[in-house]
């Protein structure tokens, strides 16, 4: 969905799109290597970039234009960037466990050295400390993005009883389901699963979930990184798009 808002957008507006995919065991410094190599586009749209990442190093280091489809791993005056405000969406999904009686509540995080990743924690934290409830190290499980580790991750944290868990992407909150349905622990009345992004996985799952849209992040993105290039807006620009939650079966019979 976010290269789709990507695509749509710089085929309208005329220019073409190159994509480089990192493979999922690759060195990152091998993959900055690699695309270095290849001539240099007009622009760069820059997604899951880690902490100390080399592409972002290089690409900030020569003042290359590029916007970030996130925060940047460390907020710096000089990157334009689109996100959505991960710390508010995760206190947002972790109140309304709360609200409807968990206090045992787990995260599953995504990748902790992308910063998506890490602001989501840090609501999650914000959250239960608010509430007077107690961040339990035991019920935090560090993951990735995806559904296999959202499964594994649900599989460890069952022997610290929650009652709830937030998962930092709606694949992993998936994968953690997959894991409470084979262990015949009832959603949600056992143990309510709240996920994040609303991808069409989570309308199917029938999942309660933090609602943005991937697709209008892509397509604002590719916009911005545009009017950078072509002098409509100085660089750099930040934009924060919203969120809002969406409620269904996972936490609340509805």
């Amino acid at each position: 969905m976010l290269l789709q808002g990507v695509a749509e957008t710089v085929n309208q507006l005329d220019y073409a799109m190159l994509l480089w995919l990192a493979e999922s065991h690759e060195i990152r410094g091998t993959f900055a290597q690699r695309v270095i190599r290849h001539r240099q586009p007009d622009g760069v749209l820059l997604t899951s970039v880690t902490d100390d990442d080399p592409l972002f190093e290089y690409l900030l280091a020569r003042n290359r234009r590029f916007v970030m489809v996130e925060s940047p791993p460390r907020m710096n005056d000089r990157v334009s960037y689109v996100t959505v405000d991960n710390v508010h969406a995760a206190e947002t999904a972790v109140n309304h466990l709360i609200e409807i009686g968990r206090r045992r509540i787990a995260t599953i995080t995504g990748q902790i050295n992308i910063r998506d990743a890490s602001e989501r924690l840090t609501g999650y934290m914000n959250a239960l400390q608010t509430a007077g409830l107690p961040i339990d190290e035991r019920l935090i499980a560090y993951g990735r993005f995806d559904r296999e580790h959202g499964y594994r991750a649900m599989r460890e944290l069952l022997q610290y009883e929650p009652d709830a868990v937030f998962a930092g992407g709606d694949t992993a909150a998936i994968g953690a389901i997959s894991a409470l349905q084979e262990a015949g622990v009832r959603v949600p009345e056992d143990i309510a699963v709240i996920g994040f992004d609303d991808l069409d996985v989570a309308v199917q799952a029938n999942l309660t979930t933090i609602h943005h849209s991937v697709q209008t992040v892509g397509s604002t993105a590719a916009h911005l990184l545009i009017d950078i290039l072509e002098g409509r807006l100085e660089h750099p620009h930040h934009i924060v798009l919203p969120t809002e939650l969406v409620i269904r079966g996972s936490t609340v019979r509805v």
